[in-house]
């Protein structure tokens, strides 16, 4: 931000109530004040901190305001918020100086105007007296404002044109001058802004890197808007972008004349100026930093996402901007304020993979003081706003400094990756492996700019590789670990990836081993329907379940049973259980199935024979006189009873050691033999099975093709 403003302006005088709100100029002016004496100035020395805190707390009782010609004024103490108060200048033809006027506190103002397009003429230039001493500063001038949206929030209703605002630290009277010019805008008027005292806490907090597994330089430390006070009942919709492609550097061209313990006022001035005066969604600016290299969360939607801002007009989408607080064509920046850009650059870049070290060509997404959008610009991906607009921001004297910052970038290893952890499987974001696990990676960082990769498990360094190396191996004991990769520059600084590993050396267990029991359908020597049923699980995460013998077969993981035909005779049923480090165990079971004719039946009254290829062994037997029975005894854990259905067939009742079980329908539409229409799993050892006729009538012949059994 640093461009003049000039206006021109004719007879009027500066008069603000003191109960605050609008105040309109008069149209006669009072006698004039005396001059204000110059006021020499120093800048404070510059003094690192962690965070800043907010504006001085606001007090209990009223102060008396000091005025000129001897009379006074009450001024209120500090808002709890930041609150605008405006004074409004209508058209006038004389040229005459703004008297000095006694007025409610403030700490930050700038002159606005209704038609952004329609900017004013000529040197506006302010000075203001200090609640503090009472004296009056020297003459100061307000610069124009050179940031702003893109398109869509420059069509917010209400938008204003505006000079930057002026830091001037609290205050309690205002006057101003005004050079010869053309004509003034409609709606001009001098905002004064009291940022009030925040509500939120005090200093900073860590930037939380989130879960994603690609991990730039960490974002730095930052004072969020909840703990500089930010009014978020002020602000409209922002937008996210998806990326951002080149970070722009500002200074706010306020003044360099403050503390660090005022930079939290100063940002809830320069927010309630951008939102209330001119009309912006939220303050212009992603990020600020003060001179003792702070960094402030500027707007609204998230420090480390793409937000798109409104501080460089046609560079605004897909790009982020910081805002060194201070005047930087004059003042010089400090290793603190130049180390907070590079690891915030870093960051912002590295995070979409680009290096801040180089260049892009872009286009403004809208016209702006020096480019058309049929333009196209090269630049440094971490630039200064005058790269891309008619400005001198960020100063002539930070500007200088950026190649150095930009150097400063590469002190640290840029878009560390992971690209794969093996030696087991994965699932929800985390790793499963045996005892051991191999990390590959990548990075932007070129290996002449490495020392070396550390492996680190829980913090501690396992194993060292070098600066051309991009994958090793690690051993992870038993239990759950943060395994890292650490890339160490050649110079300063390091980043590190992690992830989430398991050791696991547990394999499966089977809370029910296999057991085979008989199903329902056609049975035959070749094709018997049976069921493998069992239960696994895992300590930590069953993966899958295989069947190895008697055929091959792939089960889901929450699979309790497989349902295949076999042979009769001894069978081996193998299942597989394995986890995600890949830890197995098996289950097996062999049993042989047995097909017992309906001949090894006793018989209880008489039952007539019945041939035929379709039988099991070519006979049956029928009967259909009621209480007709036959009984097997038989050796075994599971039993099927077989039958020939037809649409004559009637209902027999199943006994089982002696015990109804109960009664089958054996009709059917199309006829078939060898149905299993009954089975039942035992308890392994000696049983009898009876099938007792029901003689239904109409249909009460029943025909056994004979047992089925599992031993």
């Amino acid at each position: 931000m640093h461009k003049r403003v000039t206006i021109g302006l004719g007879t009027a005088v500066a008069v603000l109530a003191a109960g605050g709100g609008v105040a309109m100029w008069p149209t006669a002016a009072p006698p004039a004040a005396a001059p204000a004496p110059a006021v020499e100035r120093t800048q404070p020395a510059v003094v690192p901190v962690a965070a800043t805190t907010a504006a001085a707390p606001a007090t209990t009782t009223t102060a008396t305001a000091r005025t000129p010609a001897g009379t006074s004024a009450t001024t209120a103490p500090p808002a709890a918020k930041s609150r605008l108060r405006t004074l409004a200048v209508p058209e006038r033809t004389a040229k005459k100086d703004l008297a000095q006027r006694a007025t409610e506190r403030f700490s930050l103002l700038g002159v606005t105007w209704s038609d952004p397009d329609d900017a004013p003429t000529g040197d506006i230039e302010v000075h203001t007296r200090s609640v503090a001493t009472g004296e009056w500063t020297g003459w100061q001038p307000l610069e124009a404002a050179d940031t702003g949206p893109d398109a869509a929030e420059a069509a917010n209703p209400g938008r204003r044109g505006a000079t930057e605002p002026l830091w001037v630290g609290p205050s309690d009277g205002v006057a101003a001058r005004f050079a010869d010019g053309g004509e003034l805008p409609s709606g001009l008027r001098l905002d004064l802004i009291d940022p009030g005292t925040s509500t939120g806490g005090q200093g900073g907090g860590e930037a939380e890197i989130g879960t994603s597994n690609v991990v730039t330089p960490p974002f730095p430390a930052y004072v969020s808007r909840t703990a500089w006070g930010a009014d978020e009942k002020i602000t409209g919709d922002v937008t996210i972008g998806t990326e951002v492609k080149v970070f722009w550097v500002h200074h706010t061209a306020t003044t360099n004349d403050y503390t660090c313990a005022e930079s939290a006022a100063i940002v809830r001035s320069i927010q309630t100026y951008d939102v209330t005066s001119k009309k912006l969604s939220d303050i212009g600016y992603n990020y600020l930093v003060d001179k003792c290299g702070t960094l402030f969360e500027g707007r609204k939607g998230g420090v480390q996402n793409a937000v798109v801002g409104a501080h460089t007009v046609g560079f605004n989408t897909g790009y982020a901007a910081v805002s060194v607080i201070g005047d930087y064509e004059t003042a010089t920046s400090n290793s603190a304020v130049e180390a907070k850009i590079a690891q915030l650059a870093a960051n912002r870049l590295g995070t979409y993979g680009y290096d801040p070290t180089s260049t892009v060509t872009i286009s403004p997404g809208v016209a702006n003081d020096k480019y058309q959008t049929t333009d196209q610009l090269t630049v440094e991906r971490l630039a200064g706003h005058r790269d891309a607009d008619a400005t001198l921001c960020p100063g002539a004297n930070l500007y200088s400094r950026l190649p150095a910052i930009r150097v400063l970038t590469q002190q640290t290893v840029l878009g560390l990756a992971l690209t794969s952890v093996t030696g087991g499987g994965s699932a929800g974001g985390a790793y499963y492996v045996k005892n051991r696990a191999t990390l590959a990676w990548k990075l932007i960082t070129p290996s002449a700019d490495l020392a070396r990769f550390d492996i680190l498990v829980d913090g501690t360094v396992a194993g060292t590789v070098a600066n051309t190396v991009r994958s090793a191996s690690v051993a992870v004991p038993p239990g759950r670990h943060t395994v890292a990769v650490r890339g160490v520059s050649a110079t300063t600084g390091s980043a590190t990836v992690n992830a989430t590993v398991h050791g696991d050396v547990t394999a499966p267990v089977f809370g029910k081993a296999v057991e085979v029991g008989l199903r329902t359908g056609t049975y035959s020597a070749a094709a018997v329907p049976v069921k493998a049923s069992f239960t696994a699980k895992d300590n930590l995460k069953l993966t899958g379940l295989t069947v190895s013998k008697p055929k091959a077969a792939t089960l889901g993981v929450t699979a309790t049973s497989w349902s295949p035909s076999v042979k009769t005779g001894a069978v081996t049923y193998t299942v597989t259980a394995r986890d995600l480090s890949g830890n197995t165990r098996a289950s097996s079971a062999s049993r042989t199935v047995v097909l017992s004719a309906e001949t090894a039946a006793k018989r209880t009254g008489a039952w007539t024979k019945v041939t035929g290829k379709s039988h099991l062994g070519g006979k049956a037997l029928s009967a259909k006189v009621k209480n007709r029975k036959l009984t097997w005894t038989f050796t075994g854990r599971s039993a099927a009873l077989l039958f020939s259905r037809t649409a004559k067939s009637g209902k027999a009742a199943i006994y089982v050691d002696g015990k109804k079980i109960t009664t089958v329908d054996l009709k059917a539409s199309k006829t078939s033999y060898r149905q299993a229409v009954w089975t039942r799993d035992l308890k392994p050892g000696k049983h009898t099975v009876a099938v007792v006729v029901q003689a239904t009538a109409g249909r009460p012949t029943v025909i056994s093709d004979g047992l089925a059994y599992i031993r």
